[in-house]
């Protein structure tokens, strides 16, 4: 009897959300005119209600013209997958021989320091023994205690630069 109730509540529970996404699809296809004018103090405006005092001045924005045309989506869908596998598609990044990206050497012309600063081994260790540092000084909360910042050095996370650590 309880599973008979439970299945007719799961049922209605079914039918209402897909009511509601519908709904919300039927709205977010309408979309509002914009408006544009300068008020008095001389600022440009942007809305899709236009005050009375300013409804002769207001002119009506094409909002279509901001929209990419389905090309220009398909070229940033390859562009953004081709970033994430790291395949240095992207100016100024270059793959390793062990699949991470690396940032390009400086537009000045200066050479780097072999491994100084681009050493991802070594900022990763430089940061987790900041890490561990910063431990003990941790509160539940997520605050640090006083005299953290005096007894450790921050290190930022390497991970941008890095990417993700590679478990063993």
């Amino acid at each position: 009897m309880a599973c008979v109730a439970m299945n007719q509540g799961f049922a209605m529970l079914r039918r209402s959300s897909f009511f509601l996404c519908c709904a919300f699809a039927a709205a977010a296809t309408q979309a509002a005119d914009i408006y544009q004018w300068v008020d008095d103090s001389g600022r440009m405006q942007a809305s899709d209600v236009v005050p009375d005092k300013y409804k002769a001045t207001a002119r009506r924005l094409d909002s279509q013209r901001f929209e990419l045309s389905a090309a220009q989506k398909a070229e940033a869908q390859t562009r953004r997958a081709s970033s994430r596998k790291g395949s240095g598609d992207l100016p100024g990044e270059s793959v390793s021989d062990n699949g991470q990206t690396a940032p390009a050497a400086s537009l000045s012309g200066s050479p780097r320091a072999a491994h100084a600063a681009t050493d991802c081994e070594t900022l990763r260790r430089r940061y987790d023994e900041s890490q561990a540092c910063f431990s003990p000084f941790k509160n539940v909360n997520g605050t640090m205690k006083p005299g953290a910042n005096e007894a450790c050095t921050e290190v930022p996370d390497p991970s941008p630069q890095c990417g993700l650590p590679r478990l063993p």
